[in-house]
């Protein structure tokens, strides 16, 4: 039985404790549609969504998709809307660092291919 047969299950201490969406420990293992955060025994499924695949508890299974559906187009308004500022400075912040971050990687890049070249064209015996 594969995790996304959007079947219920029951938490493991495993599940409680491992890395879901990137975060360690079980430090995102939560309810997207209420935020509820897993416990041993506790219900929850996994549901694809065009929005993106949600983990849900068993207080938030009645329609999810139609509940997640709300949630983002809610999100998409706010973040057009009245909190536009804090969304588009924090996105700028990002590009920043992305730039900065693909900046250092071809540096890194450069780095490896140059002593790499040097070993192998100039290294003992030649």
């Amino acid at each position: 039985m594969s995790f996304t047969d959007q079947k219920p299950r029951i938490a493991t201490a495993e599940d409680v404790k491992a890395s879901w969406g990137g975060g360690k420990d079980g430090k995102y293992f939560r309810c997207k549609l209420c935020g509820h955060k897993f416990e041993v025994g506790d219900y929850y499924r996994f549901v694809f969504h065009n929005y993106g695949n949600i983990i849900i508890c068993q207080s938030c299974d009645d329609n999810p998709t139609a509940k997640w559906t709300e949630i983002h187009e809610e999100w998409e308004r706010l973040k057009d809307g009245k909190f536009w500022w804090f969304i588009h400075q924090l996105e700028d912040g990002l590009r920043g660092v992305e730039r900065e971050a693909a900046q250092e990687g071809r540096e890194a890049k450069a780095d490896i291919e140059y002593w790499k070249n040097r070993a192998l064209y100039e290294g003992p015996g030649r």
